[in-house]
């Protein structure tokens, strides 16, 4: 269960703690009327008042240091949000010896964010197939109009995707990092491969062979066609130095927010000024932000856009903003915007902090 959707239970002898701001003392209050994290956002939202989540987080970061409350989950979830060292998973999965092919072998694989987005049946079962290969920098791993339909998990390193360029040679359309899915497109749906991918640097990469005898029982078309775009947005995230820190049932909960959006080249997505009820994620293409008719900044895979004006600026649009070229998003509309944070404590502490320093420095740029 979700801390965010328990009841926060105290500790008898608890009688509060010191240095908390007016709105912590709230926060608090409301806590211990017996409430949730979730049904104290949602008591505001209905009086027509957000939460500063900052704020909240910080008090239930306070709550735990004192174990003040008695949820053992909330403990278990503070703990998880430690830093990690050596011990990492990444360091476990480098260490590992090749081949690695077995199901035991694969379990820590898990917990990579392609195989969280699965049913544990069909996680399990392509694990079994799966296994790992050290790919040297420079080498193509797939080229496009290939019929092969093999997937790859990058566990370690980077690699671009590159098309080809209308005026020759090729150009680089997208950069893979740690954790990132490719070939989707073939291994879902049979389709060609639609890019050449290669190793930019040293990359440890997981290799999931298309079965489709057995893999079509899982999924059908419909199904592997949501799954395919929700693999683009975990790309887009995995890309942005803003998001892929951020702890994984935050991560998952963002990679499946909202509906697709196509902007095309020159539209206007919003003006500055305009009412915003929703914010949005880059998947694909560019945006460039425009304040007081200068252009202050372009926005690539992964950037997220339109949380000033839902967190920071009273419902109104800072800047104007507009297609580079054909943009592919992710629009999460302000209920369901709403909704996240509420059961992402930290995700919305995070979003507000982003969303309040992207709004001073738009308005430094623009001065």
């Amino acid at each position: 269960m979700k801390i965010e959707k328990e009841v926060v239970h105290f500790e008898p002898p608890f009688a509060g703690l010191p240095d908390l701001t007016d709105l912590q003392k709230l926060y608090l209050q409301i806590l211990q009327g017996g409430k949730s994290i979730e049904a104290v956002v949602h008591h505001f939202l209905h009086q027509g008042w957000l939460v500063n989540f900052v704020e909240f987080a910080d008090l239930m970061q306070k709550l735990v240091a004192a174990k003040a409350v008695r949820n053992p989950s909330f403990y278990a979830y503070f703990d998880k949000m430690k830093p990690v060292s050596e011990k990492s998973l990444w360091n476990k999965i480098i260490n590992l010896e090749l081949p690695e092919s077995t199901m035991g072998s694969m379990r820590t694989y898990k917990e990579l964010p392609f195989f969280r987005s699965l049913e544990p049946q069909l996680a399990d079962f392509l694990l079994s197939k799966a296994t790992i290969h050290h790919v040297p920098p420079k080498s193509l791993i797939c080229r496009q109009g290939e019929l092969t339909r093999d997937l790859f998990v990058i566990l370690k390193g980077t690699a671009g995707v590159y098309r080809p360029h209308q005026s020759g040679g090729k150009y680089l359309v997208a950069t893979l990092g740690d954790h990132a899915v490719f070939g989707e497109g073939a291994f879902l749906l049979g389709q060609p491969r639609s890019a050449d991918v290669i190793s930019m640097s040293d990359c440890r990469i997981l290799r999931i062979p298309c079965l489709p005898e057995i893999f079509d029982r899982y999924l059908k078309k419909e199904k592997a066609q949501g799954l395919q775009y929700r693999f683009w947005v975990q790309h887009a995230l995995l890309n942005s130095p803003l998001f892929k820190e951020v702890p994984s049932d935050c991560f998952d909960a963002l990679s499946h927010s909202g509906k697709f959006v196509r902007c095309g080249d020159g539209q206007v997505l919003f003006h500055e000024g305009d009412k915003g009820q929703s914010a949005y994620v880059v998947i694909q293409g560019s945006l460039v932000v425009n304040k007081n008719n200068q252009n202050i900044n372009v926005l690539g895979q992964g950037a997220f856009l339109g949380e000033i004006a839902l967190l920071a600026n009273q419902g109104i649009r800072s800047a104007s903003v507009l297609a580079q070229r054909e943009t592919l998003m992710i629009e999460i509309n302000q209920n369901e915007f709403y909704k996240l944070l509420a059961q992402n404590i930290f995700l919305a502490k995070y979003l507000q902090e982003l969303a309040i320093d992207r709004l001073t420095r738009d308005q430094q740029r623009a001065a």
